[in-house]
């Protein structure tokens, strides 16, 4: 914890303090990994004082420079090996260093009479769901494997499915909060009660109180957010908070000066964290002159995009994307930033030669190329491109803002209309009240009574 408070007040990268114990070094190590400070020395000299220990070999990964990347995972290799257990560490030790296919490698095979063979299929599996090769997660679940069964369900059949089968699920607290977090990540705003309800009543922990200020938050309501942050998190030692915490107390609040630095040490204390140094960008960008802000700052390329597009540089935002990992969510950046930039016919092809491996990204390119298609007037192909979205992502709030549209373009107000009605559902269902009607509504009812007229 000490350590922790001095990154968190600026100390330098090299301000690595003495740990007694086995426990107090592996913290020690914990914290200079999240805070992506030097350590490479320190873990060395700790793998070698407890030469059995996975743990003390995994952060020797973590903190390895790139030199000794090899060496470092050879020898976790090795550990791992010996014990015949936690084959998953070494999986997490090539994701640490970005290499999801040699981490899957790392499982292929698992002794079945280890004593954590279940924990490392259930990675197996989940690493299998992420990459898309839903017949091997498929192999490797469990019966009782309810959280993973949920998310497989949803990266390969869509949320129409998801929704249907928790409609008859039967789980504890895993099963609830993946459900949350999936279902929060498809806004559907009408279930997320629900399903917090059912985790409610299997767990009281921190897990289920930041769910629940999350959904305050994205009901409006960051007063009760903020609340039950105070209520729960030690103010006055925010070095010792989970990043998820100081992602929650950053939304909260209104941007000012001292939030902005909270922001800053938080991103010191954890500088592998994306979330928070998005947010810390947005806070700078609300509390500084923009003048002193780099339009494309550095970092991950996602945030570095969304950060020149936000200051009208679209040409710069592209160029933040060319070179990252083709993924759907890489591919929307750099067709939003082409279009920005007056290229619809690039945006177009930088949709194409994407290649999502599950249903929410197809469904996420499905929607920005609707968008496209509909800014050139092709309203047929809009269309075409919203219905397998419709059949699988049903409550997805831009498929009707998009289907209101197309419907508008096409000259039939009345299904327009319809369309709109059912954004507004949705949206009633996230602020616990329908929105105000916008001008969406009003061209499109005016559209409706001139037809009438006429």
């Amino acid at each position: 914890m000490a350590l922790a408070r001095a990154v968190w007040g600026g100390a330098p990268g090299g301000a690595v303090m003495r740990a007694d114990g086995y426990e107090a070094t592996l913290a020690m190590l914990r914290v200079l990994a999240r805070a992506r400070l030097p350590g490479a020395e320190a873990a060395q000299a700790a793998a070698r004082r407890w030469p059995g220990s996975i743990d003390a070999g995994l952060l020797a990964v973590r903190l390895a420079d790139p030199a000794g990347r090899d060496a470092a995972l050879a020898e976790l290799e090795a550990r791992v090996r010996a014990a015949n257990r936690r084959r998953a560490a070494v999986a997490e030790g090539w994701l640490h260093w970005g290499e999801p296919a040699r981490a899957r490698a790392a499982l292929a095979e698992i002794d079945p009479r280890s004593d954590t063979a279940r924990a490392d299929i259930a990675r197996r599996a989940a690493l299998a769901i992420e990459a898309g090769d839903f017949d091997a997660a498929a192999r490797d679940l469990e019966p009782d494997m309810l959280a993973l069964q949920a998310r497989l369900i949803y990266r390969r059949d869509g949320a129409a499915a998801l929704g249907a089968h928790l409609a008859q699920a039967q789980g504890g607290a895993a099963l609830w909060s993946e459900a949350f977090a999936l279902l929060l990540a498809e806004r559907d705003f009408t279930r997320l009660p629900w399903v917090l309800a059912r985790w409610r009543e299997g767990a009281s922990d921190a897990a289920v109180a930041r769910a629940e200020a999350r959904l305050a938050l994205e009901r409006g309501d960051a007063d009760a957010a903020l609340a039950g942050l105070r209520a729960r998190l030690d103010t006055g030692a925010p070095w010792g908070w989970a990043a998820a915490d100081h992602a929650l107390w950053l939304r909260a609040q209104t941007p000012d000066a001292g939030l902005l630095a909270h922001a800053q040490a938080a991103c010191r204390v954890h500088a592998d964290h994306a979330g928070l140094a998005h947010l810390a960008r947005r806070l700078a960008e609300a509390v500084q002159d923009w003048r002193s802000l780099d339009p494309a700052p550095q970092g991950a390329a996602e945030i570095a995009a969304r950060a020149a597009l936000r200051f009208g540089c679209p040409g710069r935002a592209a160029g933040c994307v060319a070179r990252a990992p083709a993924t759907a969510a890489t591919a929307r950046l750099r067709a939003e930033a082409l279009a920005l930039a007056g290229r619809p016919v690039a945006a177009q092809a930088a949709l194409r030669r994407a290649a999502p491996q599950d249903a929410p990204s197809r469904a996420d390119l499905a929607l920005a190329k609707a968008d496209l298609a509909l800014g050139s007037g092709d309203v047929r192909r809009a269309l075409a491109l919203l219905d397998p979205v419709r059949a699988r992502f049903p409550d997805r709030m831009p498929l009707w803002l998009l289907t209101a549209r197309a419907e508008f373009l096409r000259q039939d107000p009345a299904a327009a209309a319809a369309a709109l009605e059912r954004f507004r559902q949705l949206k009633s269902a996230q602020l616990g009240a329908p929105p105000p009607a916008d001008m969406r509504d009003l061209l499109v009812a005016d559209a409706g009574h001139a037809g009438q007229a006429l």
